[in-house]
């Protein structure tokens, strides 16, 4: 990855993302803490925790974002959802955790590092792990009665596609899936 990219014109430009992909079982617990909240919910199959928000990209720079993304030193980690919480200025409503795993503070630095200011221009180093639960929400209680164990193992490079239709979620698109190394 070398340097700055040239800006195309906007027909060659993907909305693209690095995420970890939940598992089924993740999935079904993410959609119980759902219940109760208002808002427009994330459907399931959008339930991700975003590492790093790329934006637009040339189609040119995929093909290295992916060789990146199998270069990364992915280990599998266990992730408690044992959360949830409001974030006000976006009417976001999330599930996350109350210590944040070592491997992801690792994964999500190695990241960072590789990635901006290439990629990514200058970013917010703040992280906040979370996997949005619902938009345009209210505040909801912390507290998650079950919390649930979620074993982390799928990396992607991700496609977001936005339709022209306000209200509606957007469709992600797996451009590239790296599974993680059994500790």
């Amino acid at each position: 990855m070398h340097g700055k990219h040239q800006k195309p014109d906007s027909a060659d430009m993907h909305r693209l993302f690095v995420a970890l992909l939940p598992d089924r079982q993740t999935i079904n617990r993410l959609t119980k803490l759902q219940a109760g909240i208002k808002g427009r919910k994330t459907p399931p199959e959008n339930f991700h925790l975003t590492l790093m928000f790329l934006g637009d990209q040339a189609s040119a720079n995929i093909p290295k974002l992916k060789t990146f993304i199998e270069t990364l030193d992915f280990r599998a980690f266990d992730f408690c959802i044992d959360r949830r919480g409001f974030f006000s200025r976006l009417r976001i409503s999330w599930a996350g955790t109350s210590e944040t795993p070592p491997l992801l503070v690792k994964l999500h630095k190695d990241i960072w590092n590789h990635l901006v200011p290439q990629y990514a221009g200058e970013r917010e180093k703040t992280f906040r792990p979370h996997i949005t639960l619902a938009r345009k929400a209210q505040p909801t209680e912390p507290i998650v009665p079950d919390p649930c164990i979620w074993h982390v193992d799928r990396l992607a490079l991700m496609e977001s596609i936005i339709s022209g239709n306000p209200g509606q979620s957007a469709t992600y698109r797996i451009l590239h899936e790296k599974h993680a190394r059994q500790p």
